[in-house]
């Protein structure tokens, strides 16, 4: 059922506090590309100022998700898994038979990390019977083994994955905690990476898959985590042990960097600049939410095992 974001004690504080750093997010683009500013269309097409827009774009999307729950934030995930199938079709070139089966699944994945998130992980089991029988009764050996395993990762990638942002708000202890630490640090790591990244240059991380992305960036990544902790410091439940609250942080910035990495390494596998068109001069839905895909999973695993 959906609720009043104002009934939970963390919305107001948390919005003030997301609020406060996307105007930080527009000081720091107004003094780091000052000679720009006279120059709109210069400005938009500054790397910073499409990742603090988008942000700016995204928060309130992901606070009505995780505040306001029920259909409308059920429907908030349907929409990024829907739209995260087609770019990523797009990308792979996955033919319409094997994207139809993973936009049925996609609510059949939701539905499952609602009601029955005992079976949720045995997901994949049922995705590869159903990809595998598209892939037989077409009886034919060109091209279907290479659309089976891109159609078995694409499910693995989105419907599964994007899913956890459900497990996590219905099913863990604290999950809206969780929820608002996770996407906090997910854009304060994206922010941060770049900054440094650009600032202060160094070593390539992965120079094939992704040439811009820098160790001094991954010091980004870890330092914009770290400091979503101390934002939301007032939010960490105090059972949480200490230990827990400063491992998580760098549990999350890894899983930022991975799934940044990850979604390079689709891109490139198969030439191409950016996802998707949805976001004009940012690219696609996949280009904004990379982050979060693993991140999401990533942490609840960690919490779960660690109880």
């Amino acid at each position: 059922m959906m609720h009043n974001p104002f009934e939970s004690a963390l919305f107001v504080p948390v919005m003030l506090r997301v609020a406060g750093l996307l105007i930080v997010g527009a000081v720091l683009v107004a003094v780091v590309e000052r000679r720009r500013l006279h120059h709109p269309r210069a400005l938009r097409e500054s790397v910073l100022f499409k990742r603090v827009l988008s942000w700016t774009l995204m928060a309130p999307t992901f606070a009505v998700g995780v505040f306001v729950g029920g259909p409308l934030s059920l429907a908030i995930v349907l929409y990024l898994i829907v739209q995260g199938v087609r770019e990523f079709a797009s990308v792979t070139g996955m033919s319409r038979r094997y994207v139809l089966v993973l936009l049925l699944l996609s609510p059949v994945a939701m539905a499952a990390a609602v009601f029955a998130p005992d079976a949720f992980l045995a997901l994949p089991i049922v995705a590869f019977m159903l990809l595998s029988a598209v892939a037989l009764a077409r009886d034919e050996v060109g091209g279907s083994y290479r659309e089976l395993t891109v159609s078995l990762f694409g499910f693995m990638y989105l419907p599964l994955l994007l899913s956890f942002f459900v497990l996590i708000g219905r099913h863990l202890p604290d999950g809206t905690t969780v929820l608002v630490l996770v996407g906090m640090s997910a854009a304060l790591s994206d922010v941060c990476a770049f900054v440094s990244g650009k600032t202060i240059g160094g070593p390539r991380l992965a120079r094939n898959v992704s040439p811009n992305k820098t160790i001094a960036g991954v010091a980004g990544n870890v330092a914009g985590a770290y400091l979503a902790l101390a934002v939301m410091a007032f939010a960490i439940p105090t059972s949480w042990p200490l230990w827990l609250v400063i491992a998580l942080p760098l549990v999350i910035a890894v899983a930022c960097v991975w799934g940044d990495l990850l979604e390079s390494l689709i891109k490139r596998s198969f030439a191409v600049k950016d996802a998707g068109t949805i976001l004009p001069g940012f690219g696609g839905i996949l280009d904004r939410i990379d982050s979060l895909i693993v991140a999401m999973p990533v942490t609840y695993m960690v919490l779960r095992v660690l109880g």
